[in-house]
């Protein structure tokens, strides 16, 4: 199953709900690890286009080995 864009959207609100801070990142990273690479993608594309409003740092990209 693939998450559509508005669901990944929904998620990262519903993780923004519930942290913030480092919180909020670590717990994006931890559900970004659920994800296959194409979900992956489309998240960070959620991530990017919200980036204003959650006032974050991205981290660099690490190689996950995938």
């Amino acid at each position: 199953m693939h998450w559509t864009r508005p669901a990944l959207a929904a998620r990262v609100e519903s993780l923004k709900e519930k942290h913030s801070g480092d919180e909020f990142v670590q717990a994006v990273v931890e559900f970004a690890d659920q994800l296959d690479q194409e979900d992956r993608k489309t998240l960070q594309a959620v991530l990017l286009a919200r980036r204003e409003r959650y006032a974050f740092r991205i981290p660099p990209r690490r190689d996950r080995g995938r």
